[in-house]
């Protein structure tokens, strides 16, 4: 192997503890969208003079075609699967490195 001649940071503690803020708020605001994707987005009511409107109510097409309700439940999905590949290269990242450092140490 040869040296890319990118330089090394001499200190990565603040970017691991970038990397560890940004995941927290990430799922602090996870813990929110994971709260609300399976409800409908809240819409203003007919005025109806007091009367009840006739007929049973079916909340699930509103529901399920929702597009404010889809977004976030697209935007929870993609956000989990980014999370779930920076952690696979954090630890792509640690392997290579730990090898590296064996093979330097060995004899």
């Amino acid at each position: 192997m040869s040296d890319t001649g990118t330089p090394s940071r001499l200190d990565a503690t603040p970017h691991v503890r970038a990397v560890a803020e940004a995941g927290l708020r990430l799922e602090l605001v996870l813990r929110d969208a994971r709260a609300i994707q399976w409800y409908p987005a809240p819409v203003p009511r007919p005025d109806t003079d007091g009367r009840r409107p006739s007929g049973i109510s079916d909340p699930v097409p509103a529901i399920a075609g929702d597009w404010r309700r889809i977004a976030v439940r697209e935007s929870v999905v993609e956000s989990e699967r980014m999370l779930d590949r920076a952690v696979d290269a954090l630890a792509v990242a640690r392997r290579r490195l730990e090898r590296a450092i064996a093979e330097a140490r060995a004899e």
